[in-house]
Order: C-alpha cells, then sequence, then structure tokens
C-alpha cells in the first residue's frame, strides 16, 4: 500500500511543481536583472557579476542596479523601461520571500489534500487562506516569468527588429498585475 493516496500524492506534486516554477523563474528574473547590471555599470562581466551577486539579498541587488540606471548610457526608454520592471519586481519580491523562507503545512483533511506554504511562526495547523496555495504559486510563477521575458527582450544584446518596441514593451510590464500571484487585468 502506498504512503499517499493517489490524490494525495498528485496535490503534492502539482504543489512542488508549482513551487519549483516560481523559484526557477524568480532566478531567471534575478539573472536577467544581473545582466541589465553589467550594462548600465560598463563593468566587465566578471567583475560586475562579483558585485552584483555580493549582496545577500535581493534588496541590496535591486538598488545596486536601481543606482546605476540614471548614470548608465542607455537611452531614455530603456531606462525608464528597467526602473518601472525593478518597480515590478520589488513588488513581487515579497511573495518570493514568503515561498522561499515559508514553511509546508498539508491540510489533510481535505480531500484531496491542500498543500499552503505559510509563515513558519504562525500557528499550526495553518488554514489554507493564510498560506501559500498551489494557484498562487501557478500564477507567480507566470507573472514573474513574463517580467523576466519583457525585460531581457528589452535588453540592447537581444532587442532587434522583430522584438516588440520599447515602449510596447514598457506597456506590457506596467500591466502586469501589482500583486504577483493575481492574474493582470484584461483588455
Amino acid at each position: 500500500m502506498p504512503a499517499y493516496s493517489e490524490e494525495h500524492a498528485t496535490a503534492r506534486d502539482d504543489f512542488l511543481r508549482a513551487f519549483g516554477m516560481a523559484m526557477m523563474e524568480w532566478s531567471a528574473l534575478e539573472e536577467v536583472m544581473c545582466h541589465w547590471f553589467i550594462t548600465c555599470s560598463e563593468m566587465t562581466e566578471e567583475r560586475a557579476r562579483a558585485v552584483f551577486y555580493s549582496a545577500r539579498s535581493f534588496t541590496g541587488r535591486r538598488d545596486m542596479l536601481s543606482a546605476v540606471i540614471p548614470i548608465s548610457s542607455l537611452d531614455t526608454p530603456r531606462k525608464e523601461l528597467l526602473k518601472a520592471a525593478v518597480k515590478k519586481a520589488a513588488n513581487y519580491s515579497a511573495f518570493r520571500n514568503i515561498a522561499a523562507h515559508g514553511a509546508m503545512n498539508v491540510q489533510e483533511d481535505e480531500n484531496p489534500p491542500i498543500y499552503v506554504l505559510a509563515d513558519p511562526q504562525a500557528s499550526d495547523p495553518v488554514l489554507a487562506e493564510q498560506g501559500l496555495k498551489t494557484e498562487q504559486l501557478d500564477l507567480a510563477a507566470y507573472n514573474i516569468g513574463m517580467l523576466r521575458k519583457y525585460l531581457a527582450e528589452a535588453h540592447p544584446r537581444v532587442y532587434d527588429e522583430h522584438s516588440p518596441s520599447l515602449d510596447k514593451l514598457l506597456e506590457l510590464i506596467r500591466e502586469l498585475p501589482t500583486q504577483v500571484d493575481s492574474m493582470a487585468p484584461i483588455h
């Protein structure tokens, strides 16, 4: 007899997949931000990576990138786009921190069980409404991934005649939801 029912195993696997995708997208977003730091700072890649990743937190990395944007040789549309993307990433970082440092709880009395990432200081058992569930992690992975995609597409080393205009990419970044685990407004 398996340790978990099929429903339990499916719920667990879905939760872990969503968690992994959200964390992978966040890591990829920070890497794109590093490429922007390399470009804005005009340091060698080796030096810029050493400086950027010397900050132990996203806040430190964000602040370093924000500090070099105004003094970079980027054109004004790219500076605007980059500032908007950094602001959006800052909004998303609180969710990422909860996901990265949260305690996993399982509502086993539900069928299928509900997996939740919650504040590790919260009482146990944690109500599903008090933590991050699979659906929220899926939305976060999607929204972080779209922010990463738009930011990467605007980078001078990637941008070409087939890319959306910088104005369009800025519009797409601004249209992403403020809360990473919600849906973007549909026009």
